[in-house]
């Protein structure tokens, strides 16, 4: 789901909660890629009942996309999504399954 754009140099921090009945860990990961070549995927593990957070810094002299994505071990596992930007919370969700929000680095 296309979710908006954020600015190039942003550091993008993505926070995963699941739900203490999930079947199984979770993996958060954001997926970057710009027009000068530069790419990233961090990702973090996120056990059920448990948060994590994964972070990246965009580059600064490039546009780009972004993916911000939540691959849940059941379509029925659940939990809260969040993504901020620079600190500022931009977008948050309560999330059943697996996940994936884009954006466009400008």
């Amino acid at each position: 789901m296309y979710k908006g754009a954020v600015k190039k140099g942003s550091t993008i921090s993505a926070e995963l909660s699941c739900a203490p009945s999930s079947k199984g860990t979770a993996q958060l990961t954001i997926a970057y890629a710009n027009d000068a070549g530069g790419t990233g995927s961090p990702h973090v593990i996120v056990a059920p009942g448990g948060t994590n957070t994964v972070e990246f810094t965009t580059a600064g002299d490039a546009q780009g996309t972004l993916r911000v994505w939540a691959d849940l071990n059941d379509d029925r596992d659940s939990g809260t999504l969040s993504v901020r930007v620079d600190g500022t919370e931009i977008d948050t969700a309560s999330i059943i399954g697996d996940v994936s929000w884009s954006y466009s680095v400008l």
